[in-house]
């Protein structure tokens, strides 16, 4: 698959290209083990990553690591 990803940035930095490439493998990666378990969209996918980023910004790192997979997932399904 590394082929087919595409990074775009304007940045000639190899750190950043990297990081970039290595961020799409890794929620590639997460979309399909969702799939595999979870009949999800993508667009559901983006608005529980972005409710967990509103989230982060709101009550800090610390209130995420007290929600358990189960109910991340529990969440997803509804």
């Amino acid at each position: 698959m590394k082929n087919v990803f595409k990074i775009r940035t304007c940045s000639k930095s190899p750190v950043v290209r990297v990081l970039f490439f290595l961020f799409q493998c890794i929620l590639y990666n997460i979309l399909n083990l969702l799939k595999s378990g979870l009949k999800t969209t993508v667009y559901e996918l983006k608005s529980a990553i972005n409710d967990g980023i509103l989230t982060y910004i709101r009550e800090g790192y610390k209130s995420l690591c007290l929600v358990p997979i189960a109910a991340f997932l529990s969440k997803l399904r509804e």
